[in-house]
């Protein structure tokens, strides 16, 4: 049986781990495609712990073989978005490109006609896109588990996880975590910075010059909002990183039960 709690309580049992996983997760510049992946590859071990009835915490330890894991997981992600990339940049992405450079009303128009005209395939394409982030997470746990790359896309096996009930419950309880959480963020982003200080603080020229020359309350308003999005940039690293912790610790746990390898 999967014990949801153990899952949900597993990240936060060691705060050295879970701070340098926060640490990886931030979009810094230049190294974050490799910090990212990185720690991709880290949270994908939480599954094949799961999977192996290992009750440890994963170490950071590995460093090549845990982004070698995150990548090829990755790639097998990107192969599965395949067919919704090519519907886009043959079929939707010029038509869409022609009908704005019509103008104003005419892009309008155009559109819509666009749209209803490819209906069908816009439905498709979303059908496409839900599916594939349906399976994914037991693609790529697959290659990390029996770390073959062909593991990520034996489709009768796959098909057999991905339409149980516990996968599709699971699957369906995370997915709407995330939604709250990410609309939670977008909330308290949009809500609490303040992204015109000028108009906001009525500041005038006169003001902005003695700012310019002096400092003024502007620099303080400025300081704050950009301590705001700091502490925004952590927080939504701190909850990519134990979602995906606590999401691969109960699909590991649910691959482990299906007894299908």
């Amino acid at each position: 049986m999967v014990n949801y709690i153990e899952a949900i309580k597993k990240p936060f049992t060691n705060f050295k781990r879970l701070i340098l996983g926060v640490i990886f997760f931030l979009p810094i510049p230049l190294i974050k495609y490799f910090t990212n992946i990185f720690a991709l590859g880290y949270t994908y071990q939480y599954g094949l712990f799961s999977y192996q009835k290992n009750t440890e915490i994963p170490k950071w330890e590995r460093v090549g073989k845990l982004w070698v894991n995150g990548f090829v997981a990755s790639l097998i992600e990107f192969i599965y978005a395949i067919p919704i990339l090519v519907i886009y940049f043959l079929i939707v992405g010029p038509r869409i490109t022609n009908a704005l450079q019509l103008g104003a009303i005419s892009s309008y128009l155009s559109l819509f006609g666009y749209f209803k005209e490819l209906g069908f395939i816009t439905i498709g394409a979303m059908i496409l896109i839900l599916f594939i982030i349906f399976i994914g997470p037991i693609a790529k746990l697959r290659w990390i588990i029996f770390n073959k790359f062909k593991a990520g896309f034996e489709f009768k096996k796959i098909f057999r996880i991905i339409f149980s009930k516990n996968y599709f419950f699971a699957w369906l309880a995370l997915t709407v975590i995330r939604m709250i959480f990410g609309l939670l963020l977008l909330f308290i982003l949009f809500g609490s910075l303040s992204f015109n200080f000028m108009e906001e603080m009525e500041i005038d020229s006169a003001e902005l010059v003695s700012f310019i020359l002096h400092g003024t309350d502007l620099e303080s308003a400025l300081i704050i909002n950009i301590i705001k999005w700091i502490i925004m940039i952590i927080f939504t690293a701190l909850i990519s990183f134990v979602m995906n912790c606590i999401s691969f610790s109960i699909y590991g746990s649910i691959m482990r039960e299906s007894n299908i390898s």
